[in-house]
């Protein structure tokens, strides 16, 4: 009975002295991890306060330029066509063909076609199929214009046409306000 209770202290110090060692290296760990989570809180902040400072140049009309990530951007004019695509995936009331120049100082080959967007009373416009329109691809320094259809459903009251680089992190946009001749 001696031995059993002799045995019972000895590995009740030993657990106890083995819990003591982890208790010390989980509180280090513990204050490491603690350290670790206000750094990452306060990137996390540092996220959401450069998310917070979009930049957005609006009330822009036809022949304003704009200079953004290395691009010159302008909206020559805008028109409407009676020309359809009977082959278009979209049923459109009315097109809008929009008239673009721009300058590439970016780089590298660039075209502003993945750069756009274009809402008729808030709702997005698509793409449309016609004619020639088409914009360029260009290599850096050098210039280009064409032109770009989109489909509209119904009579808009507003229609607007949004320039922001794709790749750009800046947040920055423009914003045209459209006005078919």
């Amino acid at each position: 009975m001696k031995r059993l209770l002799l045995g019972t202290a000895l590995s009740t110090a030993l657990l106890l002295a083995a819990c003591g060692g982890e208790t010390e290296d989980t509180e280090t760990d513990t204050s490491t991890t603690e350290e670790e989570t206000e750094t990452t809180e306060v990137e996390d902040t540092e996220e959401v306060v450069e998310e917070e400072t979009e930049t957005v140049d609006e009330n822009l009309t036809t022949g304003d330029t704009v200079e953004m990530d290395g691009v010159e951007f302008t909206l020559d004019g805008a028109y409407y066509t009676d020309e359809r695509n009977e082959f278009a995936e979209v049923e459109a009331d009315s097109v809008v063909i929009l008239d673009i120049s721009f300058t590439n100082n970016t780089g590298q080959d660039y075209s502003p076609t993945f750069d756009m967007s274009v809402y008729a009373d808030g709702s997005k416009a698509e793409e449309y199929p016609v004619g020639d329109v088409v914009l360029d691809v260009v290599s850096d320094g050098r210039s280009s214009s064409g032109s770009i259809a989109y489909a509209l459903v119904g009579e808009p009251s507003e229609i607007e046409l949004e320039f922001a680089p794709m790749m750009s992190f800046s947040g920055e946009k423009s914003i045209y306000t459209v006005t078919p001749e």
